[in-house]
């Protein structure tokens, strides 16, 4: 096949993929960050105070969400939020500054690590949360109303 055509073949491809939110471009923690956005969407429309969105990270393998809040945590806040211990050099190299920050750790590759702050948008990260999972099944996140705007209460 020409190269030409291989290129449209991939770009149209990639394209519809995006479209529908199925990116092979996106990492876990975007899609993450993705969800907290629909779940969010749904919370302003109702009149409920918490909402639980299901959200499929796309690992293969078991993983480590760490949902870090604004400012610096120590090493032994980390560890005491749950942060397993061998994780904390690949937390510090990806944590971006003080911002709020969602990061996803597959266990099959923890260097292949990824990391956002997009999330802070939609809702905000008031505290420290770790989930760790050690087969590829959806997170549940619980988002609530607050005074201000909406909180990732807890992730499951």
């Amino acid at each position: 096949m020409e190269p030409r055509v291989l290129l449209r073949s991939f770009l149209l491809t990639a394209g519809l993929a995006l479209c529908f939110g199925c990116s092979l471009l996106t990492d876990p923690a975007v899609r993450l960050a993705r969800c907290v956005e629909r779940g969010s969407e749904s919370l302003d429309r109702s009149s409920q105070e918490r909402s639980s969105q299901p959200c499929r990270l796309g690992t293969d393998g078991g993983y480590v969400v760490v949902l870090h809040p604004q400012g610096q945590l120590s090493d032994e806040e980390l560890i005491r939020g749950g942060v397993p211990e061998r994780l904390l050099p690949l937390l510090r190299q990806l944590r971006n500054g003080e911002n709020e920050q969602v990061m996803v750790f597959p266990f099959e590759s923890p260097r292949a690590a990824s990391r956002t702050t997009s999330q802070h948008r939609f809702a905000r990260i008031p505290q420290l949360l770790v989930l760790e999972k050690k087969t590829p099944e959806p997170v549940v996140i619980e988002l609530r109303k607050s005074q201000e705007d909406l909180e990732i209460a807890s992730l499951q």
